[in-house]
């Protein structure tokens, strides 16, 4: 399968979007249950986005690993070690009986996890140039845009019907359909001759390598930047529309679901006018579109005290920003170094959720009962995104190496 010739059916844009959606399934199936686990484990509510934060850790630990281990093995065989050590920890979470093995098998559900999306990301870019792994991509995240709309409202179901112990099972399910959906579907990518030997060593002066690249780096920060936007809100989210809008668990899945719409329309955008203006050009209107709405939420929070109404308009419209930059940056970042796809895809995935994580703790940590640590951190890391594309991505290029 070459970049001139790779065509992608169907059926493999779901299996690709389907390891990519591991992350936000196991993170927003369980925000509805965020309530009920504090309650049955007697512990404060505040406590519950703890394991949220440490699943990011391991997965960010998880995805520095499989990348270089990708490059040298291909790419299905450490997708067949990640889902079953995956589908293995969600089990051990379902059993889990306190808040700290619950946070432990959360951490190893992060590890097994991290294989998805860092090696769909190195499959498209296997198979594609930069600005139509960016158009790829960008349908990918279209369709695992599905997986943060439609996973709190079955978390709830479940929660609902069995338990929240049910989530857990039903994630391990869902990886072990999609690592037999994709070892039958989609052949290697990664063809003998491109194969670079693991080592640790290498590893790591190619990991320092990278980091010491402007370009490289720049890619990554935008994308982590996005990410902490992202998880602020998902662990702010029940917090914030169920504690302080008292919303019901069911219709805080369905605002949670209707914010989802907008990082899809982003995702949609992305994917149209990819190939027209290109990837880098992109990233600086969603980067501009992620600054100007995460300030707008706090001002609404910090100036107007804004209700409910208020507090989702802005909120919605930044929502398209974290596609949209996601996808870019990450095309971009993985163009800089085409000869090690997986190695790239590692580092930039473990460091994108290592920012994330860091904000899903202060979230944690800093939770006053408002929307104010959610309000402040989207308006930080929309401004840093920013900046990061404006100094350190210049000049915009376009090329589809």
């Amino acid at each position: 399968m070459t970049t001139a010739t790779a065509r992608v059916s169907v059926i493999h844009l779901i299996l690709l979007a389907s390891m990519s959606a591991i992350a936000p399934l196991t993170v927003d199936m369980y925000l509805p249950a965020f309530p009920a686990i504090a309650d049955e484990m007697a512990v404060d509510s505040g406590r519950v986005p703890f394991t949220l934060s440490v699943f990011m850790v391991g997965f960010a630990a998880g995805q520095i690993l499989y990348g270089p281990i990708s490059d040298q093995w291909g790419r299905l065989l450490p997708l067949t070690l990640g889902m079953l050590v995956f589908a293995g920890a969600s089990v051990g979470a379902a059993f889990a009986n306190d808040i700290d093995s619950l946070a432990a098998w959360r951490f190893a559900q992060g590890i097994g996890g991290a294989a998805g999306p860092v090696l769909a990301r190195a499959m498209v870019r296997d198979m594609f140039g930069r600005d139509e792994a960016a158009r790829m991509l960008s349908l990918i995240t279209l369709i695992m845009g599905l997986a943060p709309m439609l996973a709190p409202f079955a978390g709830g179901l479940l929660l609902v019907e069995w338990g929240w112990r049910s989530i857990f099972y039903a994630l391990a399910v869902f990886a072990l359909a999609t690592w037999a959906g994709t070892k039958l579907a989609i052949p290697e990518t990664l063809a003998q001759e491109r194969r670079v030997p693991f080592g640790m060593a290498a590893m790591l002066r190619n990991f320092a390598t990278m980091l010491a690249r402007r370009r490289f780096l720049g890619y990554t920060l935008c994308a982590g930047f996005s990410s902490a936007s992202l998880f602020a809100y998902i662990a702010s989210s029940p917090l914030v529309f169920i504690e302080y809008f008292g919303l019901s668990p069911i219709a805080y899945t369905l605002a949670f679901g209707f914010n989802v719409t907008g990082f899809m329309l982003g995702a949609f955008a992305n994917g149209l006018l990819v190939r027209r203006w290109g990837s880098d050009r992109l990233l600086m209107v969603s980067t501009i579109l992620a600054a100007s709405m995460g300030c707008a939420v706090a001002v609404v929070t910090f100036g107007l005290s804004g209700g409910l109404i208020a507090t989702m308009i802005p909120l919605y419209l930044f929502m398209p920003s974290i596609s949209m930059t996601n996808t870019n940056a990450t095309a971009g970042a993985l163009s800089e170094f085409p000869t090690m796809i997986g190695t790239a895809s590692s580092l930039m995935g473990g460091l994108q959720f290592l920012i994330g994580a860091a904000s899903g703790a202060l979230v944690g940590m800093l939770h006053d009962g408002t929307p104010t640590i959610m309000a402040l951190l989207l308006g930080i890391a929309g401004v840093s995104g920013l900046l990061c594309r404006t100094l350190m991505i210049r000049p915009a290029t376009n090329a589809a190496s």
